[in-house]
């Protein structure tokens, strides 16, 4: 029988998915904008 993560889990791999599917939208809606360099010294 398949057993089903406990709910912690569950919904911790929920929320990860979530952000993953917003990261995805604002990567969309970038595409075409002009790139920006920037080192990592400069952060």
């Amino acid at each position: 029988m398949n057993q089903s993560p406990p709910p912690a889990k569950a919904f911790e791999a929920l929320m990860e998915r979530l952000e993953d599917i917003e990261f995805n939208a604002i990567a969309d809606a970038r595409t075409g904008q002009p790139l920006v360099k920037v080192r990592r010294d400069d952060l």
